[in-house]
């Protein structure tokens, strides 16, 4: 770490990355009680992992990158907040944890399995068992390591249109909001799973109430759409 900054983070504007983190989900950071197994190597703080060539990339499943054009504001109050107006170039990253969640999904899985033999449905997991909190644990340790891939993939998106357009462009965060996630808080569990039905604009304030209540996406273009997970503006 005594090197300090190289390659994409050395052109990184730090005031600009601590201002976009009041536009990421939860900080950018899911609280837990410690660094799992399976994790251990990647948070510990030395030199070994600083170019592992995990991180920073797409991933497999329907994870993707993808630059476009604002053509058309459909809300106005959204866009002036988010700095968006006709004519910006966006980049949608979407993209997770690089099979640590299946990670710590498969290894609860298994525990489970193994210690429930012969029962109905194994795959249901009290609170207050041993299991539960491991869990969790390993969740938000995923949900974190996702966070700074997304960011990583930002970064790289910024430079390639960068020597696309043949001149330095800077990037600011739209939002960054994940999926495929828990939340728990005051006794309750939130689980928000990324497909789902979209029930349209959220035209009114019942409608938006609605969509808070279901979880189901509102205002996006199409009949079903996975929500991008980190919108950059350049």
């Amino acid at each position: 770490m005594s090197r300090g900054r190289e390659g994409l983070l050395a052109k990184m504007d730090l005031d600009q990355a601590w201002k976009d983190v009041d536009r990421t989900c939860d900080d950018g950071q899911f609280s837990c009680s410690g660094v799992v197994g399976g994790f251990a190597d990647y948070a510990a703080i030395d030199d070994i992992h600083r170019r592992d060539a995990l991180m920073g990339t797409i991933g497999g499943g329907n994870h993707f990158v993808e630059v476009g054009v604002v053509d058309d504001i459909a809300d106005g109050r959204f866009a002036s907040a988010a700095g968006l107006r006709r004519g910006t170039v966006v980049a949608v990253v979407h993209s997770g944890s690089l099979d640590f969640g299946q990670h710590v999904g498969s290894s609860v899985r298994e525990k489970l399995m193994a210690s429930r033999v012969g029962k109905r449905d194994y795959r249901i997991l009290p609170r207050g068992d041993d299991l539960h909190a491991a869990y969790l644990d390993g969740h938000a340790n995923a949900a974190n390591a996702a966070f700074v891939n997304r960011f990583l993939i930002g970064l790289a998106a910024v430079e390639a249109l960068s020597r696309a357009a043949g001149r330095e462009l800077s990037g600011r965060l739209v939002y960054d909001a994940p999926h495929n996630t828990v939340w728990e808080k005051d006794g309750v569990v939130r689980h928000r799973k990324g497909p789902a039905r979209r029930e349209g604009l959220a035209t009114s304030r019942k409608s938006l109430r609605v969509a808070r209540r279901t979880g189901h996406p509102s205002g996006f273009d199409g009949r079903r759409k996975l929500a991008p997970e980190r919108l950059w503006q350049c």
